[in-house]
């Protein structure tokens, strides 16, 4: 699996979560092609929307093919909150609500929640929620067992 197959796997999960769904709650993965547009129009829109960043990877060697392993150690999902847009709507979720609920959306065997904290980010809401992973990732564009 590749760093990015790895971040659009977990958000994902997210946007396929119902309560996600019923709140509106738009999930992306950062390193996406086009993310920046992505949380543009979620802001403008919904006003909220989840943010698997890049995580932090470990080096654990090369591959076969010369491709770099990385352990994925951490990994956390930033959501963003406009909150005149977002609380204007009928059943929204905070940014903390959602912050929370990604902890128990992607809690596996290799995704363990670690904590959630909340601050502010450019005039938003910005709630983040850690988690610690354990899983191998790959810099070569073809999926890699691990």
């Amino acid at each position: 699996m590749t760093i990015l197959g790895f971040q659009q796997a977990m958000a994902d999960l997210l946007a396929a979560d119902a309560w996600f769904a019923a709140r509106g709650v738009v999930a992306l993965a950062e390193d996406s092609k086009d993310v920046d547009s992505g949380i543009a129009e979620a802001m403008a829109g919904v006003g909220i929307c989840a943010v698997v960043m890049t995580p932090r990877l470990s080096w654990l060697g090369v591959d076969a093919d010369g491709a770099d392993i990385w352990e994925v150690s951490e990994l956390s999902v930033a959501v963003r909150e406009n909150v005149p847009a977002n609380r204007a709507r009928p059943d929204f979720g905070t940014a903390l609500d959602a912050a929370v609920r990604a902890g128990r959306v992607l809690r596996s065997d290799i995704c363990s929640p670690q904590s959630v904290r909340q601050g502010e980010y450019q005039g938003m809401l910005l709630a983040e929620a850690v988690f610690a992973t354990s899983c191998a990732v790959s810099t070569s564009t073809e999926p890699t067992e691990g």
